[in-house]
């Protein structure tokens, strides 16, 4: 039987434990050359980020990526389709209801929602 040193497996078993986690709880180390201008992080470790925070503690230096925020601008950029917009599906339930039943609904319906909804007493009556 062969005998693997300490070392070696953990190469072999933490590369592959490392594999099946997923990214954000995988650590990874390395040592970067620190040159005149300070260091260079690799891209590869920032992901999609285009910001990074960086935090001095004692005898540690802190970096964390920074999520894109969305600004108030941003909004209607990417729409979402969630299928059939509320006019038609409400076209579609009221669309056998004959002229009597249609009179009858409620005119107020927006302003009274809690009155139709949970009974409690018209604001205006």
């Amino acid at each position: 039987m062969q005998q693997f040193s300490q070392e070696k497996m953990t190469a072999i078993f933490g590369a592959k434990l490392r594999m099946c986690l997923p990214q954000y709880m995988r650590t990874l180390t390395m040592k970067i050359k620190v040159t005149e201008q300070g260091v260079l992080i690799p891209r590869e470790l920032l992901g999609d980020s285009q910001e990074v925070e960086v935090i001095q503690e004692a005898e540690k230096i802190i970096i964390t990526t920074q999520k894109k925020t969305l600004s108030i601008w941003d909004l209607g950029q990417n729409p979402v389709e969630c299928g059939e917009s509320i006019l038609k599906i409400v076209d579609n339930l009221t669309s056998d209801f004959t002229e009597k039943e249609l009179s009858q609904l409620p005119s107020d319906g927006a302003e009274e929602h809690d009155h139709y909804l949970y009974g409690i007493p018209k604001k205006r009556e």
